[in-house]
C-alpha cells in the first residue's frame, strides 16, 4: 500500500533496491568460499585477522574487532554466507564499532564511510577508504559517537528498510547529526555489491557518491519545511 502514496519525509519511495543475490547458497562459509563471496583476495582478509575455526561441528569465520590499540575487544564469526543468521557474536561479548584500529586514517582524511556489517567494511579497507563497520542495521548506539570524533564528515550507506531505521538512529544522535550523509547507489544494494560489479572503477563511484550526498541539514531543513506548508494548508 506504501507505493500508492508520495512518500513526505525526503526519502525515495517505491523505488527501493533489490540484489540479485538473494537465493541461499549451500557453499560452507569456509575462509576461501567467504573470499570467494566478497571478492577480497584470501591473504587480505587473513591480514585483518579473519581465521577459519569449526563452530558446532561447521566451518565458519572468525573476525575480530580490535580497538585503537589493537588489543581485541570482541568476535565475530560469519556462519553462513547468505542465509540467516549470517553472522553470530561471541558469548559474553558486547557489540562495539567495526574498524576502531584504523579510524587513523578516518580522521586524516576527514571523512569516513558508515557502513553495516564487517564485509562492507573489509571491501573499503581493501580500497584503502576509511570506513567503519556497524554490527547489524539496527545495532546502532548512541555511546559509539565518542569514536567518531575529530572527523569532519560520516558517510552512511542507506542499503533497505532496515537501513532507513539505522539512519533515523543516526541522525537522531546530536553529536555526529551535524557531520552526517547519507548516500545511495545507484544499481547496487551496498559497497561489496558495488566492488563485485566493477571493482576498477569501485573508487571512482565511491567519489561520486561523496559529491552528491545529501548532508542531514539539509534534509532536515527540507521535512521542516514540508511540515511548514503542510501546516499552513491544514
Amino acid at each position: 500500500m506504501k507505493d500508492l502514496f508520495e512518500r513526505r519525509n525526503g526519502h525515495r519511495e517505491g523505488r527501493s533496491y533489490t540484489s540479485p543475490e538473494t537465493t541461499s547458497t549451500d557453499q560452507p562459509p569456509t575462509l576461501e568460499n567467504y573470499a570467494a563471496y566478497v571478492g577480497l583476495p584470501i591473504e587480505f582478509l587473513k591480514s585483518l585477522g579473519l581465521k577459519e575455526y569449526r563452530h558446532l561441528g561447521d566451518p565458519a569465520v572468525s573476525m575480530p574487532y580490535l580497538d585503537e590499540n589493537g588489543e581485541v575487544l570482541l568476535t565475530r564469526s560469519r556462519v553462513s554466507l547468505t542465509g540467516r543468521p549470517k553472522v553470530k557474536t561471541r558469548k559474553g561479548d558486547k557489540h562495539r564499532l567495526y574498524g576502531l584500529w584504523k579510524l587513523d586514517h578516518a580522521r586524516s582524511a576527514g571523512y569516513a564511510w558508515l557502513v553495516e556489517g564487517e564485509s562492507d567494511w573489509q571491501t573499503l579497507c581493501y580500497h584503502e577508504e576509511p570506513a567503519v563497520g556497524i554490527p547489524g542495521a539496527n545495532g546502532w548506539k548512541a555511546e559509539w559517537a565518542a569514536d567518531l570524533e575529530d572527523i569532519d564528515r560520516l558517510y552512511f550507506v542507506v542499503e533497505d528498510e532496515a537501513g532507513e531505521q539505522c539512519w533515523s538512529k543516526l541522525a537522531g544522535t546530536p553529536e555526529i547529526c551535524d557531520r552526517l550523509y547519507r548516500v545511495e547507489f545507484e544499481g547496487a544494494k551496498d559497497v561489496s555489491e558495488l566492488h563485485k560489479r566493477d571493482a576498477a572503477r569501485f573508487q571512482e563511484r565511491l567519489r561520486g557518491a561523496r559529491k552528491y550526498a545529501r548532508a542531514w541539514l539539509d534534509i532536515a531543513e527540507t521535512e521542516e519545511q514540508e511540515r511548514t506548508r503542510e501546516a499552513w494548508a491544514s
